[in-house]
């Protein structure tokens, strides 16, 4: 499943005509293939990072989360498995260093707003400074 869900994600944003658009995403392709990472054991995952990190460098801002020590609620969907979750969030850190993705962290809370304010400012003041590239945020 997660093979799939890596490739749709990078295929639907490939669709997408970056010019004057912002394309948001709470997962990134690094963020998929983590969870593929866990699981798979076939020689083919070296494809699957390479894909993965390559897609990565197509965004223009990525900005991470900070696990928060706050537990997860019930929803049906995400795992709360505290164990699990640090894990993912520590893999996914890992495999932005070693692949020397930039990336900027959120400040440490859950309000929403704030995050939106801080995505907002890097996004000027760097957009300021790159004002020839498209402008393509994803979120890690």
């Amino acid at each position: 499943a997660q093979k799939w869900i890596l490739l749709s994600q990078i295929t639907e944003e490939n669709k997408i005509e970056h010019e004057d658009k912002v394309l948001l995403t709470d997962r990134a392709t690094i963020d998929n293939f983590a969870y593929m990472y866990r699981i798979e054991k076939s020689d083919a995952i070296e494809n699957f990072e390479r894909c993965a990190v390559a897609h990565m460098r197509t965004y223009d801002f990525v900005f991470k989360t900070q696990k928060l020590d706050l537990d997860a609620k019930e929803d049906g969907i995400r795992t709360t498995d505290f164990e699990f979750r640090d894990m993912i969030d520590r893999l996914i850190t890992h495999l932005l260093k070693k692949h020397i993705i930039q990336y900027q962290m959120l400040p440490a809370t859950a309000d929403y707003s704030t995050h939106v304010k801080f995505v907002e400012n890097i996004i000027g003041s760097l957009q300021k400074e790159k004002s020839s590239q498209k402008l393509v945020p994803a979120f890690a």
